[in-house]
């Protein structure tokens, strides 16, 4: 006879399994904790439970994507960034703790500003940074753009579901939707891996969307871009920052200072690598 499977047991069996994760009890626990619709907290406290066949069949599924290598939050369906519940699916990337500077940094300029500032967050995904900011404050119109329908998809429903009413979705390429001089701040986590360095990046980008990841010119192509037309659509006393890989810092300094902005800055993330790098246009 078969004994019944508890919490405990479960997760014990499921840790063993994930060998190729360096999160394996926690991405157990994440996993469990979606399928019985609870938190970690409660497996803790119920660990001797016994639940039932449909759950842990359901929950066995799951573990085995894991053992391939599915992101946790694409097998979830749902993350948390800037303290907020995101909806997430393959049609947007995983949103990384390393963009958190990135709201950061522009907050940090909307609390110096008086005025209401129009706001474009480039090639939003799942909406997260256009939603990290609309949550911290309301001295802002946001326009969160995406040439990916599915994307868009994905970001409106996380905005209704926080109910956010200052943010607009858009679909376009960059800063096509916008006009000269209509801007404020641009904000972007643009593709900036280039083609050729594919084969370094971790397991979970297998599974995120490779246009949101890949570009052309050493992965500045998009960079490139995104510093052109800002130099256009912005205000005079306005801002671009822009998320980068940890070694593109000097070149996207460089182009930034040939387009014409001032005042470029870049800020380290929480590893000492070269992240996100602000501009001025004055």
């Amino acid at each position: 006879m078969r004994l019944p499977s508890t919490i405990a047991m479960l997760l014990k069996q499921s840790t063993d399994l994930l060998t190729k994760s360096t999160t394996a009890r926690l991405d157990a626990e994440i996993i469990l904790a979606s399928v019985l619709k609870t938190n970690r907290t409660w497996l803790y406290i119920n660990g001797n439970s016994v639940i039932s066949a449909e759950e842990i069949e359901s929950y066995k599924k799951k573990i085995r994507e894991r053992v391939k290598g599915v992101p946790v939050p694409y097998i979830t369906g749902n993350c948390e960034f800037w303290s907020l519940p995101l909806i997430i699916t393959p049609d947007v990337l995983i949103p990384r703790p390393e963009t958190e500077l990135l709201v950061d940094m522009t907050l940090d300029i909307i609390r110096r500003s008086p005025s209401r500032l129009s706001i474009a967050d480039l090639g939003t995904g799942s909406g997260a940074v256009a939603l990290a900011i609309a949550s911290e404050t309301v001295n802002a119109r946001i326009a969160a753009t995406d040439i990916s329908f599915a994307a868009l998809q994905v970001a409106k429903r996380n905005v209704d579901q926080l109910n956010y009413n200052n943010i607009m979705l858009l679909v376009g390429s960059w800063l096509k939707p916008f006009g000269d001089k209509s801007l404020d701040i641009i904000v972007a986590n643009p593709p900036y891996i280039g083609f050729e360095e594919s084969h370094l990046t971790d397991d979970a980008i297998a599974f995120e969307p490779t246009t949101a990841l890949f570009t052309k010119n050493n992965g500045m192509e998009e960079i490139d871009c995104i510093i052109a037309q800002g130099a256009k659509c912005l205000k005079l006393g306005g801002w671009v920052l822009l998320e980068h890989g940890f070694q593109q810092g000097l070149k996207v300094r460089s182009s930034l200072e040939k387009s014409g902005y001032s005042q470029i800055h870049t800020q380290r993330d929480l590893n000492q690598c070269e992240r996100i790098t602000r501009a001025y246009i004055g």
